[in-house]
């Protein structure tokens, strides 16, 4: 996987076998290239490896620091030539050197590196403060391995074994928890954290905690303008003039917020949408692009042939590591076309928070709890591990070791504010982050992509926010308003229905609050993702994948499917008396990457 890779490994008699192997394993296909030291002295070898759309380097400083660097520092604007990134990366690091974890806390950017000390036998990892791209590792007394790729950190390790309560959370959450992995030994790096291993010792220090603290005194307006300018300021530092760029637009707020900044800015750009064409994003995509005159590459997912569906999963579970559901296979053509025509994709997020917020709010009258873990584990569990798809002794196995995960992150948050501030941070680090990383390395692969709101400026500004004026998302509404009144009329999606941009709060949240509480009422149901809800659309060549993959994972006996129940459901699924697409697509996530662990 691009980014960065290395180790230490005492008394290994084949360094350059071992060096090849993981280089090997850190490059997709023939597009990406490496630069590394290899230090036999030491039992060290360090390597960056990109395709050339994330911009990476290595360097030596001061006759005693070897180094590389994965990612950009903002602006990007002072990265145009390559002298001047390197010049910016080795400032940068030369000031990590004299100053350490202080500086990482005030730099802005998306990244990851290893720095060699020659003189103290030392060498330190660090990432930047979202944790925005993946780096797995192990460690014992005599080594030290890392890597952005998974499968390359476990190639170095015959015998690894793997983890079956990191494979429990994936089937149950769709991911790991506090660093967990796959497998046993192999932990993710966790955002905001500098890694040092020295004399078979590993520290672990994480530089960045945020504190809530709701400034009451500040008048709302003035708060609101001051989250504007920063987020203007996020949008800049991350556009370049002599890029072809691309940014998302679709009817919710946080492509609008984008779309006012390049609007009220006159940053030349092309709006992207995907999606079917009756669905309410791509509807008001083109209201929106039709009447300001913007710019539109409509991508319909319509007209998507899926007979090479099999290919696309397959190179998805393989680049995301299981992070991203199989679902997001039908997003490679996309990015494939997008990669052929722009430089850069500018997209945002933010809007499955404080779906979140609501459902914490309004969604779980029934269990009459508001325990932070529990309600974690239900919200993130998938129906599958509920409905008899996976056996019970399975689930009841290892419950209680997941509960137990979620209780030590939430231990780890005390300083932080309330109930509502721990929710947020929850969904940042373990979702946000690690999906995003794996999402944001996927999209590298084929189209750079840039984030406005994953911000640490911004980030830190809105902890001043109580969770009550976060949760109404002025912060967004204030945002349109000031840089681009026009767009405010421009109305939200359910179902067949436009929810006009007045009043939207009440009418957004009224489908969630109905189906908990009044039961299913699919006429209010979004509309944002119709391809996952509808069974129809299906076609022959999916059906077919679906059905041979999922038959052969229960005649392989997987210790925790249920067979009657897998194919009763394919049954019910083909004759079309049940729509079981999105159960479908997370077994498929989870039986094509225990493929691959398979693989190694």
């Amino acid at each position: 996987m691009p980014g960065i890779g290395g180790f230490i490994i005492n008394g290994e008699k084949n360094l350059a076998q071992k060096n090849a192997s993981l280089t090997a394993k850190m490059q997709w296909d023939a597009a990406y290239s490496s630069q590394s030291f290899l230090d036999r002295e030491n039992n060290l070898a360090l390597q960056a490896v990109s395709n050339s759309i994330v911009p990476f380097c290595k360097m030596e400083l001061q006759e005693r620091y070897r180094c590389v660097f994965y990612g950009e520092l903002y602006p990007v604007s002072q990265n145009k030539a390559h002298g001047d990134y390197l010049s910016n990366v080795e400032a940068f690091l030369q000031n990590f050197l004299a100053r350490g974890e202080e500086l990482l806390l005030k730099t802005d950017g998306a990244f990851l590196f290893a720095v060699w000390d020659a003189r103290e036998k030392s060498l330190t990892v660090a990432n930047d403060i979202f944790g925005l791209y993946p780096l797995n590792y192990y460690h014992d007394k005599n080594s030290f391995i890392f890597s952005s790729q998974i499968f390359a950190v476990a190639s170095l390790l015959p015998g690894i074994e793997q983890d079956e309560t990191g494979l429990a959370e994936l089937i149950a959450l769709g991911m790991a928890l506090n660093g967990r992995t796959w497998f046993r030994g192999i932990k993710r790096m966790l955002p905001a954290t500098v890694l040092k291993f020295s004399r078979g010792k590993l520290q672990e220090t994480t530089y960045y905690r945020p504190v809530y603290h709701p400034d009451e005194s500040g008048a709302r307006k003035e708060k609101t303008e001051a989250i504007g300018r920063l987020l203007e300021q996020a949008v800049e530092k991350r556009f370049s003039d002599t890029e072809r760029t691309a940014v998302a637009l679709s009817g919710g707020f946080d492509s609008r917020a984008v779309w006012s900044i390049y609007l009220g800015k006159r940053y030349p750009a092309v709006a992207i949408t995907r999606g079917l064409k009756d669905s309410a994003d791509m509807q008001i995509a083109e209201q929106i692009s039709g009447r300001l005159g913007i710019p539109r590459r409509p991508y319909y997912l319509d007209n998507l042939s899926l007979t090479d569906f099999a290919d696309w999963a397959e190179e998805l579970i393989r680049m995301s590591e299981g992070f991203m559901n199989v679902r997001q296979a039908l997003l490679v053509p996309y990015y494939r076309d997008l990669g052929s025509s722009f430089d850069v994709l500018v997209d945002s997020s933010g809007g499955a928070l404080y779906r979140r917020q609501a459902f914490w709010r309004y969604g779980m009258p029934a269990t009459n709890s508001k325990d932070l873990t529990r309600f974690t584990y239900l919200i993130q569990r998938k129906k599958l591990f509920t409905d008899g798809t996976i056996k019970r002794d399975y689930k009841e196995m290892y419950e209680s070791k997941i509960l137990q995960d979620i209780d030590e992150f939430y231990g780890g948050l005390k300083h932080c504010g309330q109930n509502g501030d721990f929710l947020d941070l929850y969904y940042l680090q373990q979702v946000c982050s690690l999906r995003t990383s794996a999402d944001l390395l996927f999209q590298s692969h084929f189209i750079n992509c840039r984030q406005p709101f994953y911000d640490r400026a911004a980030f830190e500004a809105v902890q001043k926010f109580s969770i009550k004026e976060r949760k109404r998302l002025l912060i967004h509404r204030s945002l349109v308003q000031r840089n681009f009144p026009a767009l405010k009329n421009f109305p939200l999606e359910s179902g067949d229905y436009m929810i006009p941009y007045a009043g939207f709060r009440q009418k957004r949240l009224l489908p969630l609050i109905l189906e908990r509480v009044a039961g299913k009422a699919r006429f209010l149901q979004f509309r944002k993702y119709p391809l996952l809800q509808t069974q129809g659309y299906f076609q022959h060549e999916l059906n077919h994948f679906l059905k041979e993959v999922l038959q052969d994972s229960v005649s392989a006996v997987r210790p925790f499917l249920q067979k009657q129940k897998i194919e009763q459901l394919i049954k019910e699924h083909e004759q079309g008396r049940a729509d079981y697409s999105a159960h479908f697509f997370h077994l498929l996530t989870v039986e094509l990457f225990l493929r691959q662990l398979g693989t190694i």
